[in-house]
């Protein structure tokens, strides 16, 4: 496993940071791992320092800690501060205590005793995962500035956006980057200079930019209303007018792909669906398995992103 890190990481051997996720479930839940939950995961910490200090001898390796209070719920079974506990019993020299993150989401994240404890705290903002498996546009204009809000109020050192579809992304990255760094300025004006710089037209950035609150709102939930996604898919058409461009695309295919998501179950939905993706380069490589994925999909949209907590 070591080595594979090891030529995995050494293409990004540039970066400055390098995370280090234990991911579902959080560690190892195996008979004997269940005696010490901790143990596999510093061992995973101190196998990832010596991948990194090889590869890129002046990163920082950041732990994160998602979702390891998912699990102590489903164990009933706390390890959670314990290891805080003993990743601060073991600082590395001259780096300190390590970087942690973890979600700026709920209160059962570790966010607080993490920063009690004197760790350097980063908190995410994460709206779908590869589950769902919701791969379009998700806009959070005022997610974002709430979140933003969240790590100033709890002293954090930073915050951030994550999310995995390369496609669909790059809008929603621009959106939380000018929040980010930018939260001074109006929510619209950042709001619109990200649509600026992602679809190089300023008339469509400008028309398209109010409506992403909408579409914010839409994929909340729960239970969101058929009619409203047509009318904001027709909404965002009328924006984007004649515009061709493949990011002109990605938002116009997106926002039809909800309106099919959530059309009448009396219909031929997955075929239409996967129609649609097919006849967008951008999405065509999902249109294969956008017929199977139908139900999952429509799950996730009806329940709202916000009520299922990454």
């Amino acid at each position: 496993m070591e080595s594979f890190l090891a030529h995995e990481w050494n293409w990004f051997r540039d970066c400055d940071a390098f995370q280090l996720w234990f991911y579902d479930p959080g560690g190892c839940l195996c008979a004997r791992c269940r005696e010490d939950l901790c143990a596999p995961l510093l061992r995973q910490v101190e196998m990832a320092r010596r991948v990194v200090r090889a590869a890129s001898p002046k990163a920082r390796v950041e732990i994160s800690l998602w979702p390891i209070w998912a699990w102590e719920r489903r164990l009933g079974k706390s390890y959670g501060e314990e290891l805080l506990d003993r990743l601060r019993a073991t600082p590395v020299p001259k780096e300190g205590l390590p970087v942690l993150v973890d979600s700026a989401e709920g209160d059962d994240a570790f966010l607080e005793e993490a920063h009690a404890l004197r760790f350097p705290m980063r908190a995410f903002l994460f709206s779908t995962n590869v589950e769902t498996p919701f791969a379009f546009l998700h806009p959070l204009p005022r997610w974002t500035e709430a979140m933003v809000r969240r790590v100033q109020d709890k002293r954090l050192d930073a915050g951030y956006v994550h999310s995995l579809f390369p496609v669909s992304k790059e809008l929603a990255t621009l959106i939380g980057l000018r929040t980010l760094s930018q939260p001074e300025v109006a929510r619209q004006d950042r709001v619109r200079d990200a649509c600026r710089i992602y679809l190089g037209d300023r008339g469509a950035a400008s028309r398209l930019a109010p409506l992403l609150e909408t579409w914010e709102d839409l994929l909340a939930g729960p239970r969101p209303d058929p009619a409203d996604a047509r009318s904001l898919a027709a909404s965002v058409d009328r924006a984007l007018g004649a515009l061709s461009t493949p990011e002109a695309d990605v938002v116009r295919t997106s926002i039809h792909a909800v309106a099919e998501i959530l059309a009448p179950l009396d219909e031929p939905l997955a075929p239409r669906l996967s129609r649609l993706l097919a006849a967008s380069p951008p999405f065509r490589a999902f249109a294969p398995v956008a017929a199977a994925e139908h139900a999952a999909l429509r799950t996730f949209v009806q329940t709202g992103w916000n009520h299922v907590h990454y």
